[in-house]
């Protein structure tokens, strides 16, 4: 008994080790876009939360799938993400099975910046 709960409480630590849990934000408008391509950087000092991903058909906007990539984020806590691509997987897949999961995936990297002192 003493070893099952010696086992749960290390798993716990373990657990809360790693991520880190953040309240989610009210909404996408509260999470910044950085775009390294365009020469923006993140703030000194943040931490990454972890990689967002969105899927969506062909033909959506940039500005779509920014915000389907803000919204994952913020769900998330993220104060910012930062932009990495967006992949056509028409281009990218060698499939013999046409027309199955064409689309486009937006990939970005969830931030927030701590509390100074943390």
């Amino acid at each position: 008994m003493r070893n099952v709960l010696a086992i749960l409480a290390l798993s716990g630590v373990l657990a809360a080790c790693a991520g880190v849990q953040l309240p989610p934000k009210a909404g996408p408008e509260e999470v910044e876009v950085i775009v390294p391509a365009m020469g923006q950087a993140a703030r000194e000092g943040y931490r990454t939360i972890g990689p967002v991903t969105a899927r969506a058909p062909l033909g959506t906007s940039n500005e779509d799938m920014l915000l389907m990539l803000r919204t994952e984020a913020a769900a998330l806590g993220a104060d910012a993400i930062i932009f990495e691509r967006i992949e056509d997987t028409t281009r990218s897949q060698a499939t013999a099975d046409i027309g199955r999961n064409q689309g486009l995936i937006g990939h970005a990297l969830a931030i927030y910046y701590p509390a100074p002192g943390t």
